[in-house]
């Protein structure tokens, strides 16, 4: 009878222990704490200490989301998530060397909001490094303190860009040393196409005149849109090419209701291999130390003939003024 007993017994006993040894599977919504522990499963009751940990644990189109202020440490994104912290807790991600977040997720759509990325002046790479991804929206973050190199052409900066579409709003950019947004695509037929809106790009850029030593820079190969916007205290506020034959694509930048004031160059255009462009509608530039506007190589900066440019070093006219249709 008791071998019976125990022959019934068995397949309950066998799928009970399949079933504690399975692995913990993955959740749509992950937890990370400032008393975490990355040995949870990352549930809002078992939250976890860092975001590398609690990207593992979170499926694919899910949200990781911050509880409380600390730092939750540097982090590849592989895959589409949102790494979400509330307005009023600091979630922080530091990187004294290397970059802080990099962004390679092929067909994957990836959101970084309410984060503060810190090199602490010492890093060489770029607070956000965007490799891949079918989309990438950043809002409401900081980053500041990255690109501390000497690299020229198209190396680090405070958020480098080489894949789109890229929106960046609601953020702040600052105190990079080799420039704040830069972004360089390689497809002639298909230019990266970024959007800046309602952001500051404060104190970036070395007085190298390298073409990422601004507050927002086009290297080559895109199309990027700002709008409602501040660049102050930059190298040079917004700017476009500048790589000469070496770079084969150019590139377009266009601003709008945005200010450049404070910098050494208030807006910037040169050449790659072709002429580059620059479009600035309904903005100020003025104060800058330099030049209000500088152009190089025939490239040009068009003006809709909307724009208020006052008390600049130098150089305050534009290439071509056109008439709003």
């Amino acid at each position: 009878m008791p071998n019976v007993a125990m022959r019934l017994l068995c397949p309950f006993v066998v799928a009970a222990l399949a079933i504690v040894s399975l692995p913990a599977s993955a959740a749509p919504r992950t937890f990370v704490k400032s008393d975490g522990n990355d040995l949870n499963v990352c549930s809002i009751i078992a939250p976890c200490r860092n975001f590398t940990r609690a990207l593992t644990q979170t499926d694919p189109g899910g949200e990781i989301l911050v509880l409380d202020s600390a730092g939750y440490g540097a982090v590849t994104v592989n895959k589409g998530v949102s790494i979400i912290a509330p307005p009023g807790v600091y979630a922080g991600v530091a990187a004294t060397v290397g970059d802080g977040i990099v962004v390679n997720a092929p067909g994957a759509n990836v959101v970084l909001r309410g984060l503060d990325i810190n090199g602490s002046g010492t890093s060489t790479g770029s607070g956000i490094l965007h490799q891949a991804a079918a989309s990438l929206l950043i809002d409401r973050c900081t980053v500041s303190g990255f690109a501390n190199n000497v690299v020229f052409g198209d190396g680090p900066t405070g958020i480098r860009i080489q894949a789109g579409p890229v929106t960046i709003a609601n953020s702040v950019v600052k105190n990079n040393f080799r420039g704040g947004i830069s972004a360089r695509g390689s497809d002639p037929l298909n230019f990266l196409r970024v959007t800046v809106v309602n952001s500051r790009m404060e104190n970036n850029g070395a007085a190298f005149g390298d073409v990422r030593d601004a507050g927002v820079a086009v290297v080559a190969g895109a199309l990027i849109t700002v709008r409602d916007s501040v660049a102050t205290g930059n190298f040079r506020g917004f700017a476009a090419c500048g790589e000469g034959v070496s770079e084969p694509l150019g590139g377009v930048l266009s601003v709008d209701h945005s200010l450049a004031d404070r910098n050494a160059v208030g807006v910037f255009v040169s050449v790659n291999n072709v002429a580059c462009a620059v479009r600035v509608s309904n903005s100020t530039i003025t104060d800058n130390s330099l030049f209000g506007i500088e152009q190089q190589g025939g490239s040009v900066v068009t003006s809709l003939g909307n724009n208020f440019v006052y008390s600049n070093a130098a150089a305050e006219v534009f290439g071509l003024t056109i008439t709003t249709k």
